[in-house]
């Protein structure tokens, strides 16, 4: 808006002088006649040179030095002003390739003009700094090797054999004209951007990445392109892929960047892990899978990773899998949708051998939504498969008005113990010690419990014993309503029977020993040959 100020005062004082002048010369042409007329030409320049003579104007900027300036002003006072100058110059070009990593990879003149040539340098995974850097590395070892396999002399025929074929075939240059020498500083460049490309197209796949870029976006023609591919790409790819193998690492950060821009690159190394995957070491599995959770901490998909892994695990260790799904859960609550992906029946029934403990997990991941506490969900998951102890609580209070009525409470409550309780394995007896306490004992009838046939660790009862004997002869899996009859044979009831082997066995096995699957009672052979005797 300034400038254009400017410029119509400069017009309105150039027409002021040009109005004043002509007035004048009119004037004069009159009194002094012996003088010859000047021609319009040199009346121009004479208001030419009279305006510079007389106009004086300075641009100011403005800065922190002078809290007066206005750039709209002109300055009419005769004294001078330079026009201030950017302190900074901006360098147009510092996006580059070469100069962006000038400095950092200390590189030559020539190895920064390289890389400035080079296009499509800073698309998403090239323009990682790890990526990026790579590339730079392997492209120039690249051109080194082919320099040193081929020697300087015949690596420059062979280019220039190829750039003949590519401008004849695309261009229809005659050799040595102005358009052809020009192409010729053209395909140089394309020919280290094929170079750039392959080793970017190797890294790719090195890393999982995929997307590979054609190199005929760079030679268009067939036939220079299949002699660039027969007689340099044929040479360099083997030392690209050795170096890919050589020990560069990828940072932790790096790599996190990467995982976020390939979404699904999880997936192959999860499969990886499941084929690597050893059951006597699940440790390495636990850690391989916390890994994998760090290097996609920025992936949206991170959920997936867990349910995958805790569907996987769930054959092999029930809690593991029961935390990895509550950490599918968490990370799910995080992400754009919630999924809230269930497990399959059958994944179910392996891990759930109750109602009891499907209905506790679902009260974990219930409150998990709502609290979205991970560490307390996680803690829950170990109880679920605790055998919960039925509690019997006593009323202090009744049992003393009990006493206070009848003399012979003691009396009767041997006789509703010995026919609620008392079974042919077991002797109940209660003594009265004061008006305050009773005591009850307990007494097995048989003292000779039975060892022989398993582990003395495990104090089994003669019923005990001829259960596990049953499952014994019967290739270890019981119909239920067979074990009903049995135990009432017994005099016990089934379901007791069942939680008292189990209970019996449990701090042995770290499990339960016989399950419950549709109509049928099973052991795990395995688990029946831990608790045999030797």
């Amino acid at each position: 808006m300034t400038a254009i100020i400017i410029i119509g005062l400069m017009l309105l004082l150039i027409y002021a002088v040009y109005k004043k002048t002509k007035s004048t010369k009119q004037n004069t042409t009159d009194t002094i006649s012996n003088k010859s007329p000047k021609s319009e030409k040199e009346i121009q320049e004479k208001l030419v040179e009279t305006f510079i003579n007389n106009l004086k104007f300075t641009i100011q900027t403005s800065g922190p030095l002078n809290n007066n300036n206005d750039d709209s002003i002109i300055d009419v006072t005769g004294n001078y002003e330079k026009i201030g100058t950017p302190a900074n110059i901006i360098e147009f070009d510092s996006w580059k390739l070469g100069n962006k990593f000038k400095n950092k990879l200390k590189l030559s003149d020539n190895e920064v003009e390289i890389l400035n040539n080079l296009i499509d340098t800073d698309n998403k995974f090239n323009s990682i700094p790890y990526c990026a850097e790579y590339l730079i590395r392997l492209l120039f070892d690249s051109l080194n090797y082919l320099e040193e396999y081929f020697g300087i002399e015949e690596h420059n025929k062979i280019k220039a054999e190829i750039f003949d074929v590519e401008i004849k075939k695309q261009y229809k240059y005659r050799k040595g004209s102005y358009n052809y020498n020009n192409a010729i500083t053209e395909l140089r460049n394309k020919y280290n951007q094929c170079i750039y490309k392959t080793c970017e197209n190797e890294l790719r796949g090195f890393l999982n990445v995929g997307r590979r870029t054609e190199l005929n976006w760079y030679l268009r023609t067939n036939e220079a392109l299949n002699l660039f591919e027969e007689k340099v790409l044929s040479i360099v790819y083997p030392y690209i892929e050795e170096d890919l193998f050589k020990n560069y690492p990828i940072d932790l950060e790096s790599e996190i960047l990467i995982n976020n821009y390939n979404r699904s690159r999880y997936k192959e190394i999860l499969e990886k892990i499941k084929v690597d995957f050893n059951e006597q070491n699940i440790n390495v599995f636990k850690q391989q899978i916390a890994e994998l959770e760090k290097r996609n901490f920025e992936n949206p998909f991170i959920e997936n990773i867990y349910y995958e892994a805790s569907k996987f695990i769930s054959n092999v260790n029930n809690i593991l899998a029961l935390e990895y799904y509550v950490r599918y859960v968490y990370y799910d609550l995080k992400s754009a949708t919630f999924d809230n992906k269930q497990f399959t029946k059958t994944i179910q029934k392996s891990l759930f051998k109750t109602n009891e403990q499907l209905h506790d997990f679902e009260i974990i991941v219930s409150e998990l939504i709502k609290d979205k506490n991970l560490d307390k969900a996680l803690k829950s998951v170990s109880k679920i498969y605790e055998i919960k102890r039925k509690k019997i609580h006593l009323d202090i209070t009744s049992i003393k008005e009990v006493q206070q009525q009848h003399s012979t409470t003691v009396e009767l409550l041997n006789e509703y113990l010995k026919d609620d309780s008392e079974d042919e394995n077991n002797s109940i007896k209660s003594q009265e010690i004061s008006n305050e306490e009773i005591k009850i004992e307990i007494t097995q009838k048989h003292d000779d419990i039975s060892h022989s046939a398993f582990v003395y660790e495990l104090p089994f009862t003669p019923i005990h014993i001829s259960a596990l004997e049953l499952f014994s002869k019967s290739n270890f899996s019981v119909m239920q309503s067979e074990l009903e009859q049995f135990a009432k044979s017994k005099g016990v009831f089934k379901n007791q029977l069942i939680e008292s082997i189990n209970e019996t066995c449990y701090e042995f096995l770290d499990d339960v020993l016989i399950e419950e699957e549709e109509d049928y009672y099973t052991i795990n052979p395995n688990y029946f040959q831990r608790i045999s005797a030797k």
